[in-house]
């Protein structure tokens, strides 16, 4: 999901409903109601979303196996259709990347990602509407995949937290994360604060300009079958991790999303999976 503040809409796009079952519809949600729409085109699957405010449109990379080739696509979506970009520079296919617009650079920001070779990796790669960069900054995160990214706009920061570092064969064994970093448009830098969110992967987290807080929800905190997750709800001041206690929250889960509803002036939760392939589709509103 993504926040298209111009027109107070939360968008959101595909998503799994069970092994083999990838969705490929569009959806709106007004602050009070979900509308489907029904554009023209539609990107092949899922893949990353970022609301670019600048250009007003809601950027969606992601990646589909074409003739024989796992091929990486870029999509953006003004509000009414799809159109499909086609850059001369694009990083290559993978999953699980996490992206954020950072408007103080005016470019889309996107981080790792697990490669056709099946290894995280720890690139940074930046999108201004027209062609993707490869940045290569002299410090960065450690690859990862299924990890998440927000941009804190009172801060001017891009914020990562967490996800899953898989080697290649052969040379380590695959760890869940829980660091935190900060991109400033130029430089990655970790933080090192006291209190954190246990390592975990398959999280949600979202900006919220009311707090000025960069919120996280929920998520998994272990590898393998049996899948441990949580519905701890955290928030990021620039130096510390604060877990917040409600009186009413969403079951845990994994696999869901959030975005800021501008109407509502409130985090908006969609989705997720509650365990055993038992995917909900229920909205939450976490209110000002």
């Amino acid at each position: 999901m993504a926040s298209d503040s111009d027109r107070q809409r939360v968008v959101l796009f595909g998503g799994v409903l069970g092994p083999g079952q990838g969705l490929r519809d569009t959806w709106e949600f007004d602050g009070s109601n979900w509308r489907q729409e029904t554009p023209a085109l539609s990107p092949p699957l899922g893949g990353s979303l970022a609301y670019d405010s600048v250009r007003h449109r809601t950027v969606l990379y992601g990646g589909e196996f074409a003739n024989n080739e796992l091929l990486p696509f870029t999509w953006e979506f003004d509000g009414a259709s799809w159109a499909k970009s086609n850059p001369a520079t694009s990083p290559d296919y993978r999953a699980g990347q996490a992206m954020a617009f950072d408007s103080t650079h005016r470019e889309v920001v996107l981080f790792g990602g697990q490669q056709r070779t099946a290894n995280s990796t720890d690139e940074t790669w930046v999108w201004d509407g027209v062609n993707w960069t490869h940045r290569q900054p002299p410090v960065s995160p450690e690859s990862r995949f299924v990890h998440t990214m927000a941009y804190d706009a009172s801060r001017g920061i891009t914020v990562l937290f967490g996800g899953v570092h898989k080697p290649a064969i052969g040379t380590g064994d695959i760890h869940l994360l829980d660091d935190t970093w900060e991109w400033d448009g130029t430089a990655w830098t970790q933080k090192f604060p006291t209190r954190k969110p246990s390592a975990r992967w398959f999280h949600a987290m979202t900006y919220n300009p009311v707090r000025k807080r960069v919120l996280l929800f929920a998520g998994s905190t272990s590898i393998g079958p049996q899948i441990a997750f949580n519905n701890e709800t955290w928030e990021w001041d620039g130096t510390e991790w604060n877990q917040l206690t409600l009186t009413t929250s969403p079951s845990a889960r994994y696999s869901h999303a959030l975005a800021y509803d501008s109407v509502q002036g409130g985090v908006i939760l969609f989705g997720g999976d509650l365990g055993n392939d038992q995917v909900t589709g229920d909205t939450w509103l976490l209110s000002p």
